[in-house]
């Protein structure tokens, strides 16, 4: 009897027990169906919203190939989805070499963003805007990214550099020209109207010599300093329309010549110093130091209210450096592009990106003026 209850005992225990342990497996169920349920809800919402997103996404496994696009990635690119699934991402990238480099920096930085070249279908070329993140799902990594097609902007600033080089080398070849008709006209001027000038004088003098009445003398005395004073404003204008001495003696006396005339017409105190200068530069070079350096010292006498100025001309290397120094009321260097220049800087400024040189300047209230053109030799 007592063996028979030991049993029942026992028994129902066991039942109790096995009733447990079913509904932790009741439980355990109903979790992993709502976990599975919770997966499909969330991989139904990203399907959606990769098939709505504007941008390319693509993911890729280790090994680059291609395991899903959405409907913007296949348009980007021309090709169908099903085609995609059969690639892999380098095929589509210019650069073949470029998916292992990112994909290493990606898992370095745990995601990236750059920029890539792909072709579509057609072969055209493809400016893209790239963030990737890797990702892993059950084990197993994969790499999702993100692309946004820039090429329009991408072409849109290629033109826009374009067009600013066209406009530099217009606006250089339009300052050659004027210097060379600046030249003309200076060579006219000395030649023509200051030669005629001064043999007109000759003659008047031979005529005064010759002249037996006062009076007469008188007259031709006064006609004698007019043609003087005329000859004189002539020869002045030659030069400051196109210093002859620029292009007979070259830019090293043409630039003394020039801290001289400044010297004596502003009463401003001018050191010209020269360094290592072997060779005189071709004449475009010349000819756009030499303005350059005419507007620099302009601008001094403009707006510095210096009292000393130092010119200093030399070569470093494949390089002619131009340097205009005073120790005038300096100024407040504003931020790139917050506010308009003069003219005058922004033409030399435009002139030497042309050339391929360099403009730095160096200033503050109360501290004078630094100001350093760097041009190469040859482009």
């Amino acid at each position: 009897m007592q063996l028979a209850e030991k049993s029942k005992s026992g028994l129902m225990k066991e039942i109790g027990e096995l009733q447990n342990r079913l509904a932790e497996l009741e439980k355990e169920k109903a979790e992993h169906q709502r976990i599975a349920k919770e997966k499909h809800r969330l991989l139904k919402r990203n399907q959606l919203m990769m098939r709505k997103a504007l941008d390319g996404i693509v993911t890729v496994d280790l090994n680059g190939d291609i395991l899903d696009a959405n409907p913007a990635f296949c348009e980007m690119h021309k090709f169908s989805r099903e085609e995609l699934l059969k690639m892999n991402i380098s095929d589509l990238q210019v650069d073949t070499l470029e998916f292992s480099r990112n994909q290493q920096d990606a898992l370095n930085k745990t995601g990236l963003k750059y920029e890539v070249k792909h072709r579509d279908r057609e072969g055209n070329i493809l400016y893209l805007e790239a963030s990737t993140a890797p990702v892993r799902f059950e084990g197993t990594m994969y790499f999702y990214t993100f692309f946004r097609d820039v090429t329009g902007q991408k072409k849109a600033v290629d033109r826009m550099r374009t067009y600013q080089q066209q406009l530099r080398s217009l606006a250089s070849e339009l300052t050659l020209a004027e210097e060379r008709e600046r030249h003309r006209i200076a060579t006219q001027l000395h030649d023509r109207i200051g030669q005629g000038l001064a043999g007109i004088k000759m003659q008047l003098e031979i005529v005064a010599y010759n002249s037996g009445s006062e009076y007469g003398s008188d007259q031709l005395r006064h006609i004698l300093n007019q043609l003087a004073a005329l000859i004189r404003e002539t020869r002045t204008l030659t030069f400051e329309v196109s210093p002859p001495v620029l292009y007979e003696l070259g830019l090293k006396a043409a630039l003394e010549w020039l801290c001289e005339k400044f010297e004596e017409k502003h009463s401003i105190e001018i050191r010209y110093r020269l360094q290592n200068l072997p060779r005189e530069p071709e004449t475009e070079l010349n000819v756009f130091i030499f303005s350059a350096a005419r507007e620099l010292l302009l601008n001094v006498i403009k707006h510095a209210k210096a009292h000393k100025v130092r010119v200093t001309l030399e070569q470093e290397g494949d390089r002619i450096f131009l340097k205009i120094k005073d120790d005038g009321q300096g100024l407040k260097i504003p931020e790139p592009h917050s506010a308009p220049e003069g003219f005058g800087l922004f033409s030399i400024r435009e002139r030497l990106n042309y050339l391929g040189g360099k403009f730095s300047i160096r200033s503050a209230p109360g501290q004078g003026t630094d100001i350093a053109l760097s041009i190469p030799l040859s482009r």
